[in-house]
């Protein structure tokens, strides 16, 4: 089993262009600051779609919730929350 910690938008594509990877691990590791009118979770509709297409699972890690600040995890729950509806679509 290959799981692959995201974070970087490149890490994110190559990991769910990659059919050899079976996980992709919290793309929203890393994101500080989110657009305008929208979360920035590390995923979008398009990679998504390749996620869906060569069987790669989105993960979240837990302890990365846990051990963040009290003041950033609603953002990072936010962004665990977006990922999940855009998986979903």
């Amino acid at each position: 089993m290959k799981v692959i910690f995201g974070g970087k938008d490149s890490v994110n594509r190559k990991s769910v262009e990659n059919k050899s990877v079976d996980i992709l691990m919290s793309p929203e590791k890393g994101r500080y600051k989110d657009f305008m009118k929208s979360r920035n979770s590390g995923l979008n509709q398009v990679l998504c779609k390749l996620a869906h297409n060569n069987n790669v699972a989105i993960g979240f890690d837990l302890n990365y919730l846990l051990d963040s600040k009290e003041s950033e995890r609603p953002n990072i729950l936010g962004r665990m929350k977006f990922n999940v509806k855009a998986r979903a679509r």
